[in-house]
């Protein structure tokens, strides 16, 4: 798969000319063409919401797993373990404590997710569904 991604964004960037790349400098990529790409650890330094854009000075991790399961947490502590699953553009998350909902959202949050690729740069937006809170994460690893 990181094969067929590596061609693709090659023959992509090869195709077009430099105005081009220079109007486009966001490549949207759809779900099937990354198919499983939600797994793997991502780093959380922005989001928007109620008019505001926070900018994080310590960007928590947050590891998606095949499993379905997955964890937030800082350099020095774990926040919370949560579950997800995803269909289409949509993931939904439930978490298992008290605490880690009330942490973060309530389970059942349904969200939007896009992949992005500019600059080099593997990017997840979620946008949570009926409301203007986004969360804008980078990829770590795989």
């Amino acid at each position: 798969m990181k094969t067929k991604l590596i061609i693709f964004i090659s023959l992509a960037l090869i195709c077009c000319n430099k105005n081009t790349k220079q109007k486009a400098e966001v490549i949207n990529i759809k779900q099937q063409q990354l198919d499983g790409s939600v797994f793997g650890v991502w780093q959380m330094c922005k989001s928007t919401g109620g008019g505001e854009e926070t900018s994080y000075n310590v960007c928590p991790t947050i590891l998606f797993s095949e499993d379905g399961t997955g964890n937030i947490k800082s350099l020095e502590k774990k926040y919370c373990d949560f579950q997800f699953s995803s269909k289409n553009d949509r993931i939904v998350f439930s978490f298992k404590s008290a605490n880690d909902r009330n942490a973060f959202f309530a389970t059942g949050t349904e969200f939007i997710f896009k992949f992005n690729i500019a600059n080099n740069i593997e990017t997840l937006e979620l946008s949570q569904l009926n409301t203007d809170y986004k969360f804008i994460l980078s990829r770590i690893s795989r």
